[in-house]
């Protein structure tokens, strides 16, 4: 008996992450909510030196749209190990934020989004 994700498991795993990127996935960036975010934050990003949190969402977004977009052969070791971080984890600079995230919610549906997509490529690797 093998160990890992099956052959039939990551066709799955691919046919899901195809819909999902088709119906989730192809939103416009949420800049009114990282706007609003970094205004309802001002003081504690304010305490970040060189902060970029719009640059820095669209990073962790834009490594797993990467892989998405038909890269999952040939995905970089580093970028695998991006993958195996949730934005927070990546980004532990705005772990402020990780339990209001709710509160902006277009940003919060592509922050789920995203992180779907991300722990069902780390299955599918």
């Amino acid at each position: 008996m093998g160990f890992g994700v099956n052959l039939v498991d990551k066709t799955k795993i691919v046919s899901e992450l195809r819909n999902l990127h088709r119906s989730e996935l192809l939103n416009p960036f949420p800049y009114r909510d990282t706007d609003r975010i970094q205004e309802f934050y001002k003081s504690e990003f304010s305490l970040i030196p060189d902060e970029v949190f719009t640059a820095d969402f669209n990073d962790y977004c834009m490594t797993i749209s990467y892989v998405l977009n038909g890269n999952a052969d040939k995905i970089p070791k580093r970028q695998v190990s991006l993958l195996r971080m949730n934005f927070f984890e990546r980004f532990p600079k705005y772990i402020f934020l990780e339990e209001n995230v709710v509160n902006f919610s277009i940003f919060s549906a592509e922050y789920s989004s995203y992180e779907k997509a991300r722990k069902m490529l780390l299955e599918y690797l």
